[in-house]
C-alpha cells in the first residue's frame, strides 16, 4: 500500500501540474499540446481519487479531488448528448485525412463504397493520391481538387453541387466550398485541414487559420457545415473562435468522439471535427474506418431544424 500511495501521489503532483499549465495554453506551443489531453487527466484524476479512498489517505485525497474538479468543469460540457430526430431531408459528409504516407488504397476505396455520405473530403491528398484516386472506380464524383499544391483536399459528391475553392489565411490555402439545396434552403459544406501546431511557428500558423475560419463561417450565406482535421481539440483556445462566429462544434451533440491517432484507444484526442450553423441539427455523428491513415474517419449527417 505504501508504495501504491506513494506511486499515486506523485501521479496528483504530476496531474496537477498538467492541469495548471494546460491553463496557459496560449502563452507556449508546448503548452498548448498539454491542453489536449484534458480527457485523459480527468479519468486519470478519477483513478487516482479512487486510489485515495481505498487506502484511505484524506491528505492527498483532497488535491486529487481538485485536479478531477478542475478537468471535469473543462471537459463535462462535451459529455452532453443531444442528437436531433428531424424526419426530413438530410446531408451526411464523410471527412477522413488520408496520412499522405498512407499506401492502403483498397482499403480507402472499400470505406468510399461502404460509406453512406453524400459528400466526402479526403485530406491530404497528395499528387500521389490523386493519381492513384483517378485509377479506380469511386461512386463519387470529383467536384474539386487541390491543384498543384504538395497535399491538400479533393472533394467528392453523389449529388448535385455547386463549387468553389477559395484560398483561405494568409497561406491562401485551397478551401473547398460546395453549395445545394437541402430541405429546400441553402447550405454550404466547406472542409479545412490546418498546420500541425509541433513548433512555436506552425502553432502560430494554425492560430492564424482557426482565425480565418471564423471568418469564412460568418461570410457564408445560408446554412453552412465546416468539418475537417483541425489539428486542435475542443479546449485548445482558438477552437472558440469559430463558435464565437455562430458555429457549434458536433462534438456537443455527439460527445467526445477521439480520432487520432488511430488505435491508441484511451490515448486518443479529439482533432477532427465537424462544425455547423445554428439552423442545423446533427442527427448522427460518428468516427468510421481509419482505412491506413493515423486519423479514422468522421461521419456526419445533419438536417435543417423545424
Amino acid at each position: 500500500m505504501t508504495i501504491l500511495r506513494r506511486l499515486a501521489a506523485a501521479a496528483i503532483v504530476i496531474g496537477l501540474g498538467m492541469t495548471a499549465l494546460g491553463l496557459a495554453a496560449t502563452a507556449d506551443w508546448r503548452l498548448g499540446l498539454i491542453v489536449n489531453f484534458r480527457l485523459q487527466l480527468l479519468f486519470g484524476f478519477m483513478i487516482l481519487v479512487a486510489i485515495m479512498i481505498a487506502v484511505g489517505d484524506r491528505r492527498w485525497l483532497v488535491p486529487a479531488v481538485a485536479g478531477l474538479a478542475i478537468n471535469a468543469i473543462l471537459v463535462g460540457p462535451w459529455f452532453g448528448f443531444g442528437l436531433g430526430t428531424s424526419s426530413g431531408e438530410s446531408v451526411t459528409v464523410l471527412h477522413l485525412n488520408l496520412l499522405a504516407a498512407n499506401r492502403d488504397t483498397a482499403a480507402v476505396v472499400e470505406l468510399l463504397h461502404e460509406t453512406d455520405a453524400d459528400i466526402a473530403f479526403l485530406a491530404e491528398a497528395t499528387a500521389s493520391w490523386r493519381r492513384r484516386l483517378r485509377l479506380v472506380e469511386i461512386p463519387f464524383d470529383v467536384v474539386a481538387t487541390p491543384g498543384d499544391v504538395r497535399f491538400g483536399i479533393i472533394a467528392l459528391s453523389r449529388i448535385p453541387v455547386e463549387t468553389r475553392v477559395l484560398g483561405v489565411s494568409t497561406f491562401q490555402l485551397p478551401t473547398p466550398l460546395l453549395s445545394f439545396d437541402l430541405d429546400g434552403e441553402p447550405i454550404t459544406v466547406m472542409s479545412f485541414h490546418t498546420t500541425s501546431p509541433v513548433n512555436t511557428r506552425r502553432d502560430a500558423a494554425r492560430d492564424e487559420q482557426l482565425m480565418a475560419l471564423s471568418d469564412l463561417v460568418s461570410s457564408v450565406d445560408g446554412h453552412g457545415v465546416l468539418i475537417g482535421d483541425l489539428n486542435a481539440t475542443p479546449w485548445t483556445p482558438g477552437m472558440s473562435l469559430i463558435e464565437d462566429a455562430g458555429y457549434q462544434n458536433s462534438l456537443r451533440s455527439s460527445g467526445l468522439q477521439p480520432s487520432w491517432p488511430a488505435g491508441l484507444g484511451p490515448f486518443m484526442i479529439p482533432i477532427d471535427h465537424a462544425f455547423h450553423s445554428e439552423g442545423l441539427e446533427v442527427i448522427d455523428r460518428r468516427t468510421v474506418a481509419s482505412s491506413g491513415s493515423d486519423h479514422l474517419g468522421v461521419e456526419i449527417e445533419l438536417a435543417v431544424k423545424r
